[in-house]
């Protein structure tokens, strides 16, 4: 199964990234499967869900996560992150102060993130291609 896809989830197509359980090199394979078609899309339409269940956060991991998410900033909308506990939800914080994203919250189940990125392009009509 691969690491990053798009789902459709109430008519929405909506990136998965799935970081569950993830290794680092498992991330790095999600983050080289998201990329090309993240950065393929209109700035500022792209919904995004992030599953991180079970993903031990390291210092490797964080800075790979900031440097994805960074770069990915002009092109997304929203991201939705479920799953977080603990120390994810510290390096959440970090990568947030990091790359100065307003558009990213934590949601606790896979449906409340794709319910709520569904809201989001409803509020304006929005349709990723």
């Amino acid at each position: 199964m691969p690491r990053s896809e798009v789902i459709t989830h109430k008519n929405q197509r909506i990136v998965h990234i799935d970081l569950s359980s993830a290794t680092l090199i498992q991330i790095d394979e999600a983050i080289l499967q998201a990329t090309p078609f993240i950065q393929s899309q209109e700035r500022g339409t792209v919904l995004c869900w992030v599953n991180t269940e079970g993903t031990k956060m390291t210092q490797e991991i964080s800075d790979k996560l900031k440097m994805f998410t960074l770069k990915n900033k002009p092109y997304i909308k929203m991201t939705a992150i479920s799953g977080m506990a603990g120390v994810q939800k510290v390096v959440l914080s970090a990568i947030i102060l990091f790359t100065k994203r307003d558009n990213i919250v934590m949601k606790n189940t896979k449906e409340e993130a794709l319910d709520f990125l569904v809201s989001v392009a409803a509020q304006d009509g929005g349709v990723l291609r």
